[in-house]
C-alpha cells in the first residue's frame, strides 16, 4: 500500500512474533502514523514490534501513545530504541519548538510532548492554526482518585526517555501548557539547553517553576550553589510569555495577589540566572495597564520591556482551559491538616523529587493500549 497516507495501530494484539525475514514496507506518502502501545507481557505482541518494519518519510507526523499501569513495562525501551535508530538513519527531523502539557483527559494523569520543526513557540490558544506536530509523545497513568506525587516522576521519566531518544537538544522555543503544580516540567527542559523563548500557560505552569526558583533563591542567599538543586537555569533564555493569569477579578476589577506573585518569581528567576529577561510578554490575562506598569518597574526585565496584548478579560474569555485540577496525596495531606506548604517544605520536596528521578534507571510505568 505505497499510497497509504494515514496508518493507526491501536488496540492491536499480535499473536505471533514477526519473522526476522520479513522485509520492511516503505510508505513514502504516509502523512500520519499513530501507534498505541500494548503491554501484554511479551514485547512481540505489541504493535510497537511492527515499527522496524514500516519505513516512512521524515515529514510524516508520528504519534506514540502510552497508557501506564502498575505491571512491568516493555514498550518504553522498545520505543526509545526505535526513535534512536530512526534518528541515526535521518528519518526523524530536527525539532526546533515544543509544547509540554497535561491535556484534559478522563485519565487523572496524562503528560504530552509535541514537537515541531518550525522555530516559533506554539501558541496554545491558536494551536489549530499550526501545522500538525512532527512528533507527539503521550504518557498517561490510569485513573486514580488521588495522584501520588511519585506518579508524576514515573510518567515524566518515561516521557523524558522517549524525548531524549528522539532528540530535543535543538529546541529553541518551549511552551508549557496547563499543568499541575507538582509536574516539575523543568526536569524535561534541562534536556533543551538552547531554549531562547519560553511560554507559560495557566497558573499551574507558573506555580510549578515559581516553587522551584523561590526555593533556589532562598538557598542562594545561604551561599548554596543553586545549580546543585535545580536541573536547569535557562542560560540562553531571552523572552518569556505568561498567559491565562488573573491579575484582576470580579465586576469591580479588584486586584489579586498575582502581580506580587509574578514580580516575586521574576526576582527569584533573575537571582538564580544572574541576569534579567530581555522581554516579558503578557497575553490572555485579566489585567489593567497599571498592573503591567508595576511589573515593568520591578527591574527584572531589561529596559522595562514588558509587552501586553491589552486584554482586560483574556483569561476568562480564553477558548482554552488554563487550569488543571488534580488532587495529589500531598494536597490531600495539607487539606486534612488545614495548613499551607512552606517554601522550605517545597524546596525539600523538590530536591527529593530530583533525587528520586535520578535514581530511576528506567520508568516504573507499564504501557497498555488506549
Amino acid at each position: 500500500a505505497p499510497r497509504l497516507e494515514s496508518l493507526v495501530l491501536d488496540s492491536l494484539f499480535i499473536r505471533q512474533q514477526v519473522s526476522p525475514h520479513v522485509q520492511p514496507v516503505t510508505l513514502v506518502n504516509l502523512k500520519k502514523f499513530v501507534v498505541s502501545s500494548v503491554d501484554s507481557g511479551w514485547q512481540q505482541t505489541s504493535p510497537v514490534s511492527l515499527l522496524p518494519y514500516i519505513n516512512h518519510s521524515p515529514t510524516t507526523s508520528l504519534v506514540l501513545r502510552c497508557i501506564a499501569t502498575t505491571s512491568p513495562d516493555s514498550a518504553v525501551p522498545i520505543l526509545a530504541t526505535y526513535l534512536t535508530e530512526a534518528r541515526s538513519a535521518n528519518t526523524l527531523p530536527v525539532y526546533r519548538s515544543a509544547l509540554f502539557q497535561k491535556p484534559n483527559s478522563s485519565l487523572q494523569l496524562r503528560l504530552e510532548l509535541k514537537l515541531w520543526t518550525g522555530f516559533s513557540a506554539p501558541d496554545l490558544v491558536n494551536l489549530d492554526d499550526r501545522q500538525p506536530p512532527a512528533l507527539s509523545l503521550h504518557v498517561a497513568v490510569m485513573h486514580r482518585d488521588i495522584i501520588d506525587s511519585r506518579l508524576f516522576v514515573q510518567a515524566r521519566s518515561a516521557l523524558i526517555i522517549l524525548a531524549r531518544a528522539a532528540g530535543i537538544e535543538d529546541v529553541t522555543a518551549l511552551s508549557v501548557g496547563p499543568v499541575h503544580k507538582e509536574t516539575y516540567w523543568t526536569s524535561l527542559a534541562q534536556h533543551m539547553p538552547n531554549i531562547c523563548e519560553l511560554g507559560l500557560y495557566g497558573q499551574g505552569s507558573l506555580d510549578d517553576i515559581s516553587i522551584t526558583y523561590s526555593a533556589l533563591a532562598k538557598h542562594a542567599k545561604d551561599e548554596v550553589d543553586p545549580l546543585t538543586l535545580v536541573p536547569f537555569s535557562f542560560p540562553k533564555l531571552s523572552t518569556m510569555s505568561i498567559n491565562g493569569l488573573y491579575f484582576r477579578k470580579g465586576y469591580l476589577r479588584e486586584r489579586t495577589n498575582m502581580v506580587d506573585k509574578v514580580i516575586e518569581f521574576l526576582h527569584h528567576f533573575q537571582a538564580v540566572r544572574k541576569m534579567p529577561l530581555s522581554e516579558l510578554v503578557v497575553c490572555y490575562c485579566n489585567a489593567l495597564a497599571k498592573d503591567m506598569d508595576e511589573i515593568a518597574a520591578c527591574g527584572a526585565v531589561k529596559k522595562r520591556n514588558v509587552v501586553w496584548d491589552g486584554s482586560g478579560y483574556g483569561a476568562e474569555n480564553s477558548p482554552v482551559i488554563m487550569e488543571v485540577n488534580i488532587r495529589s496525596r500531598n494536597e490531600e495531606a495539607v487539606t486534612q491538616q488545614g495548613g499551607d506548604t512552606s517554601v522550605d517544605e517545597i524546596g525539600t520536596h523538590f530536591a527529593a523529587m530530583l533525587h528520586d528521578e535520578d535514581d530511576l534507571q528506567e520508568p516504573l510505568v507499564a504501557i497498555v493500549a488506549t
